[in-house]
């Protein structure tokens, strides 16, 4: 092979070697901060492992699992905002995340239970037309999430949560639905109670789907069995970072509804 060549070949050797190595390190990277947010969230430290997550796709924009992860953690961290910018503003991330994740895994569970998720908190803070539309799409979304995956409890979390808000719509967003989208998907307090029992059964250590839960109990004229539920919660022991605030509120709704 001729000097010229043979360089030329070299370089290209060498450079290929280089983005092998520097891959490899963007990998390991992702990994060791994927497992560093994990294990802060087992410790009940999920404003310190938000970051994490936010690293972990920096690290690598194309990795379901930080995407979801940071999806999820966004929204969570938003719905703990008192501050209105600031809130909006992790809700905002937590749909730019969730938007990529369904757009590069189509047909991935996660990445239709996150975009779900994301829109649910934005639709609670939106004027009644953009609720109603969003609506529409949130249950689309915790469909197809089930279907691909029949034992998401996510999904079923968030099909449980869309029969509740949508049954409990007032007058002013139903006549927008009728009149802006035809109406919606037929929505049941009961189908509620299905859904979030299901989620219940799938990971019955998560508190806040047993809120909810009380909650349909509740307007699905259970009273009896939706504090009896409130009860199992109070007498909880924490083990996510908004359980105490969960185990508070079901104290709160005990004494209302007793």
């Amino acid at each position: 092979m001729k000097p010229i060549l043979l360089m030329k070949s070299l370089k290209k050797y060498f450079a290929l070697l280089c983005i092998f190595y520097v891959n490899a390190a963007f990998a390991q990277n992702q990994i060791e901060l994927l497992s560093q947010a994990k294990e802060l969230i087992k410790q009940m430290k999920e404003t310190e492992a938000y970051p994490v997550l936010v690293k972990a796709v920096q690290a690598d924009n194309k990795n379901l699992e930080a995407l979801s992860l940071a999806a999820f953690y966004a929204d969570k961290e938003g719905n703990r905002q008192t501050n209105i910018q600031k809130r909006n503003a992790y809700y905002e991330s937590s749909k730019i995340f969730a938007e990529r994740a369904l757009k590069l895994y189509p047909n991935e569970a996660e990445a239709n239970y996150v975009m779900g998720v994301a829109l649910g908190r934005i639709a609670l803070i939106s004027s009644s037309k953009e609720k109603v539309k969003l609506s529409k799409q949130i249950k689309e979304l915790g469909d197809k999430c089930i279907q691909l995956n029949p034992n998401h409890a996510g999904g079923y979390h968030l099909l449980g949560k869309w029969n509740y808000e949508v049954w409990n719509l007032n007058f002013v967003e139903k006549a927008a639905v009728n009149m802006l989208f035809g109406g919606l998907p037929a929505a049941d307090i009961k189908k509620s109670v299905t859904y979030l029992n299901k989620a219940i059964e799938l990971r019955p250590d998560y508190l806040l789907y047993k809120l909810d839960l009380a909650k349909s109990l509740y307007d699905a004229e259970k009273k009896s069995e939706a504090i009896a539920l409130l009860k199992i919660i109070t007498d909880s022991k924490p083990s996510l970072q908004d359980d105490a605030s969960v185990i508070n509120e079901a104290k709160l709704l005990i004494n209302k509804w007793q």
